[in-house]
């Protein structure tokens, strides 16, 4: 920034800003380590919460989640983000419990290229997100226990516009293109309801655009004086932001009126407006079929599993969602199977574990030992949860 009345403001700010988040900083570690919240007649403290890699999920306790890596995006030319497509990302975020190829997708080590394909479309719950290893991925089940070969098409993040362009973009022969999917539609659809016009956005359009607009030219910015301090803090000391916008939402969580919410809430709802989510949606899966069944391959829809929705979730559904988020999905899913889309090939996943009689958040666990629960939260799946479903998907007429 070349005029030095704005550096110098800018400056002070952060100074002023800094000294208020150690302060913050101070009362939230309290907080946590110290207020204890009331559930089903028991006390649970937040601190005695095991995350999964603090187990013995992993085969050994990590320091920090091999998955972390996966929440950083990286532009992309076709699909607006993924997971880094450049070497020197691509070996950074490999380690051994996970890892991609040079496109950005998740390895299978038992894809065999002679056998016949299925193209696996989706999200974090199609890759796989928290999953031991590569080979107790959905894709490493699949292809290990059936007569297909199944190719990763598919990113933490992605919604069913971005599946349809990893679709459009695979030009390689294929049986089967899979999507499972739903839950970053909806979320997506609302951030959208919410804030733009165009509700059929690419996942994570608002934080891309964001980044976008604060590369403009100074003097081409018209923008409030206000909103240049902040998004010259923004551009040239991010973490202040992320520091801001973590202290602000623990503290949002730790105030809510519902002393039985320990895990954080969503902020994506909109209302009764499940029927346009859907609809845009059933535009993405459509295209998809289409595009498949030009190719003279299937397109199967497998609706994801989500721990609210189960009924053996119990007591811990209101802990993830509240009454009026589970039920906004569980209209939009009704409605979506109900539509002339989903008589054929299509296939409702999201309460499938209810098969069990019980169904565990891997956040219930009060020591430090795994016990095949089978959500780490409320749409991740651990390799039980992976292998379960792949045996379900299995069963399908179509994979006989």
């Amino acid at each position: 920034m070349k005029n030095p009345f704005l550096r110098f403001i800018g400056i002070l700010i952060i100074l002023l800003s800094n000294i208020f988040f150690i302060g913050t900083i101070v009362i939230f570690t309290f907080e946590v380590f110290e207020i204890s919240k009331k559930l089903d007649g028991k006390f649970v403290t937040k601190s005695k919460r095991f995350p999964l890699h603090k187990t013995n999920y992993y085969g050994e306790k990590k320091k920090e989640s091999p998955y972390n890596l996966t929440e950083i995006k990286y532009l992309h030319p076709h699909y607006l983000f993924s997971l880094p497509i450049i070497d020197q990302y691509v070996k950074k975020t490999n380690n051994e419990i996970f890892s991609i190829n040079e496109h950005g997708f998740r390895n299978n080590p038992y894809y065999n290229k002679s056998e016949r394909n299925i193209v696996l479309l989706g999200g974090s719950t199609a890759f796989s997100n928290y999953s031991s290893s590569d080979k107790t991925s959905i894709s490493a089940y699949l292809s290990n226990n059936t007569k297909f070969s199944v190719v990763n098409r598919n990113s933490p993040g992605w919604n069913t516009l971005q599946e349809l362009l990893a679709l459009l973009k695979y030009n390689k022969k294929y049986e089967i293109s899979l999507s499972v999917s739903l839950y970053n539609d909806l979320s997506t659809y609302c951030d959208g309801y919410r804030h733009f016009k165009y509700t059929d956005t690419q996942s994570k359009f608002f934080y891309w655009s964001n980044i976008v607009e604060n590369e403009k030219y100074p003097y081409l910015d018209d923008s409030p004086f206000n909103q240049k301090i902040k998004y010259f803090l923004i551009k040239n000391f991010p973490e202040t932001k992320d520091l801001y916008k973590n202290i602000k939402r623990k503290l949002k969580n730790i105030n809510k009126k519902n002393n039985d919410n320990i895990l954080a809430q969503s902020s994506s709802y909109c209302g009764n407006s499940y029927k346009e989510a859907i609809n845009s949606f059933l535009m993405n899966q459509k295209l998809m079929r289409e595009v498949s069944n030009s190719r003279g391959a299937k397109h199967i829809l497998i609706i994801q599993p989500i721990f609210s929705l189960h009924l053996n979730a119990g007591d811990g559904a209101a802990i993830v969602k509240s009454k009026e988020q589970i039920k906004f999905q569980r209209k939009a899913i009704d409605y979506l199977m109900q539509t002339k889309f989903c008589e054929i090939d299509c296939y409702d996943f999201s309460n499938i574990f209810d098969i069990l009689n019980k169904v565990e958040l891997i956040n219930s666990i009060r020591n430090n030992k795994y016990e095949n629960q089978i959500f780490v939260d409320n749409a991740h799946l651990t390799d039980f949860g992976n292998k379960i479903i792949s045996e379900q998907i299995l069963k399908l007429e179509s994979f006989k």
